[in-house]
């Protein structure tokens, strides 16, 4: 009886282990001015200030936008030079899945835009709006600067 209760117990922990019990569905989050845009900076602030967290973060603006301003940690791709597949394929090839992506946006017409990197990483934040007052929002937590980006490496 005790040998029949134990092989329960651990076919049972077997079963309960390969389920997937963690949330693990992939989501594109949006923010905007209107909505909760402070959730996506207070995300991003804690991401930059976890250690060991594994992060990349985009600013989808010209080259000449981002150089005169942009946050700190933000590299630029210029979706004006180059195209979203790009993009997306420069994403997937230099970061795993296990990354949160943060990108900044100006304008975006079709919230689908994005639902291809679904495919490659599992959480994928998206801010819309003007840059001046995606700066204001940010100001009191964030550093901006100018220039090319520089990864501090």
């Amino acid at each position: 009886m005790k040998r029949i209760l134990i092989l329960f117990v651990l076919i049972s922990l077997c079963f309960l282990s390969s389920c997937n019990c963690v949330n693990n569905k992939s989501k594109v989050s949006f923010y905007d001015e209107e909505t909760e845009w402070n959730e996506y900076l207070d995300m991003f602030y804690t991401s930059i200030n976890t250690e060991g967290s594994k992060y990349a973060a985009f600013d989808l603006r010209s080259k000449e936008l981002y150089e005169t301003e942009h946050l700190r940690h933000f590299q630029n791709y210029d979706l004006n030079v180059g195209s979203k597949d790009e993009f997306f394929s420069y994403l997937t090839n230099n970061y795993s899945n296990k990354y949160i992506i943060y990108i900044y946006i100006e304008t975006l017409d079709d919230l689908n835009y994005f639902d291809d990197l679904l495919d490659t990483h599992k959480n994928v934040y998206v801010y819309i709006g003007n840059y001046q007052t995606y700066r204001s929002f940010g100001d009191a937590l964030f550093t901006f600067d100018s220039g090319p980006y520089d990864c501090n490496c």
